[in-house]
């Protein structure tokens, strides 16, 4: 059983994730379909964000940004293509076959990054202090959904995404 919380953030997932299947081509649209594009990138996703707080689906893709912000900086990357990386980067670590595939897929159509390389990682180095960052046990929310994982297991993760 879910809190009622956690239900509606789920049930919201679900309908992002359809909506986002809409679109081939973000570039071609235009009036509502446009303005639904941009509402559920930025006002569904977002409530997601808030309703499942600590049991949030982009817990690992929101530490990968905040990591690759503290060891790389922004360059010329958004919220939304670093945050995109994190989410590959979180079902590849809870190894789901399933949505590996379809963002894999999906991604290329609306140019969003499949690897670490695209985002400027290429060293070891930054692997190594990207997996120290995000394994630091204070990382409270990390924790939370993944209690006890270790750099090693994040490095791991990551080299899967080079």
């Amino acid at each position: 059983m879910h809190s009622l919380s956690l239900s509606l953030a789920r049930d919201l997932t679900e309908r992002c994730r359809q909506e986002m299947l809409k679109v081939d081509n973000p570039r071609s649209l235009n009036g509502l379909d446009l303005q639904n594009f941009i509402d559920t990138i930025f006002l569904a996703a977002s409530l997601v964000n808030g309703l499942a707080d600590l049991d949030g689906r982009s817990v690992a893709a929101h530490t990968f940004y905040n990591a690759y912000v503290k060891v790389i900086g922004t360059q010329r990357f958004t919220h939304g293509e670093i945050v995109a990386l994190g989410n590959l980067f979180q079902v590849t670590l809870e190894d789901d076959s399933a949505l590996i595939k379809e963002i894999r897929s999906y991604y290329p159509s609306v140019g969003l990054p499949l690897s670490l390389a695209v985002l400027g990682i290429t060293k070891a180095e930054q692997l190594d202090s990207l997996a120290e960052y995000m394994a630091n046990p204070d990382n409270v929310r990390m924790q939370s959904i993944f209690p006890n994982i270790t750099a090693t297991t994040i490095h791991k993760t990551l080299a899967k995404l080079i």
